[in-house]
């Protein structure tokens, strides 16, 4: 079978598709397939996938689940990783500020998500960050209640 014969015969089938009749859909999908069958599978469903664009919506999905039914999509869905915040450095949009004494550029932030504290230290000059220390509870507590105590830190 020609590339022309091929495509001769898959407009007839679109032709009727367009009536969005379900008995002839289920017919000339049944069509298809045995086309295909000797027509070679790759073939029809290359060719199905570049006319599949110049039709109307409805028209495209027909078309979609007869090239689905030729060449099956493989389920190879990718496990996404469970994000526990836990065993990972908290990120900046986890934190909320909850003291700062700009003279030392110290700022403390508390977690949003879990129990920890961080504490950084941004150079008052230039605003870049000089060090970084996550605290347990415990901890971040003390200097939260340091820092917010008197005008001596």
């Amino acid at each position: 079978m020609t590339s022309e014969e091929l495509e001769s015969i898959i407009q007839e089938f679109l032709v009727d598709l367009r009536t969005e009749e379900d008995d002839k859909v289920s017919a000339i999908t049944t069509k298809v397939l045995t086309l295909a069958e000797t027509a070679g599978i790759n073939t029809v469903h290359n060719h199905l996938d570049s006319i599949k664009k110049e039709e109307v919506l409805t028209v495209q999905w027909i078309i979609e689940d007869i090239m689905e039914e030729l060449i099956p999509p493989t389920n190879e869905v990718e496990e996404e990783e469970e994000d526990d915040p836990t065993k990972r450095e908290l990120r900046e949009s986890e934190l909320q500020m909850m003291s700062q004494v700009p003279q030392q550029g110290l700022v403390l932030f508390k977690s949003k998500v879990d129990t920890r504290w961080v504490l950084m230290q941004i150079d008052p000059y230039t605003g870049q960050l000089m060090g970084k220390q996550e605290l347990d509870d415990q901890k971040g507590q003390e200097i939260f209640q340091k820092m917010n105590g008197g005008p001596r830190f």
